[in-house]
């Protein structure tokens, strides 16, 4: 924990809601005088201290909000657009603000409570620094036991057997390309480099496969070639009727 004491920080946040009035960046003069004229009526209606979830759900044009009242939960800073951002930051508990420009158009903020910027105890993060910890004392007991899997394997060893004689679990997968692998190496391209650098029953050293380790042995190789028509026709036709 004091090792890691800024890991443990929690920025400000603000709970909000608001009432989107729509504008394009390419409205006309006309238009945006209109939008800002509603948007100052339904304001005053607001510090009037009418509804404002109510106001939000009849005047709002936020999709995601205008049902829930404008409620955009809470966010902390580097969650908005900047303009929104100040000014939600800026308000106190209850306060709304004055209109806000930003790309979407104008927005009036109502905040609902805020919740300073506080260093969490050490008890509040126990659980969460216990998992941390464990997670990294697995992660090295797993690589220490992949590598000594390697020192001790025979040099023509076939790795499924002798993984079973050690006792390890093991898995022989179909033919695959780089371009198409396996779903466990789907974006692993300094991996698939690796094994697709290996010779026929050449094994890899350890590899670190998302924080797990993996040791691989090419069983067969097949050079790359030009399938005969037969083989591929039914993928073909399914292939054309959909780009049709």
């Amino acid at each position: 924990y004091e090792n890691n004491i800024d890991s443990f920080w929690e920025k400000k946040q603000v709970k909000a809601s608001h009432i989107l009035f729509y504008l394009a960046n390419d409205a006309t003069v006309e238009t945006e005088k209109a939008v800002r004229e509603k948007a100052a009526m339904v304001l005053e209606k607001a510090k009037a201290g009418d509804d404002f979830a109510k106001l939000a759900k009849e005047y709002s044009e936020d999709t995601y909000t205008k049902d829930k009242g404008g409620d955009l939960g809470y966010f902390t800073e580097g969650d908005m657009v900047d303009a929104f951002e100040d000014a939600s930051f800026s308000l106190r508990n209850g306060e709304i603000s004055d209109l806000v420009r930003t790309p979407f158009g104008y927005h009036i903020i109502k905040v609902y409570d805020v919740k300073e910027a506080r260093l969490k105890e050490l008890q509040e993060v126990r659980d969460q620094i216990a998992e941390i910890l464990i997670s990294n004392e697995s992660n090295d007991l797993a690589k220490e036991r992949a590598w000594s899997l390697i020192d001790r394997m025979p040099y023509d060893a076939d790795l499924v057997e002798y993984a079973s004689k050690m006792g390890v679990a093991s898995a022989i997968t179909d033919y695959f390309s780089e371009e198409n692998p396996i779903y466990l190496l789907k974006d692993q391209t300094k991996i698939l480099d690796t094994i697709f650098s290996l010779q026929t029953k050449e094994i890899s050293d350890v590899l670190n496969l998302n924080n797990s380790y993996c040791i691989v042995q090419v069983v067969d190789k097949k050079d790359s070639y030009l399938p005969d028509i037969g083989d591929v026709k039914a993928q073909v036709e399914e292939d054309y009727r959909e780009y049709l």
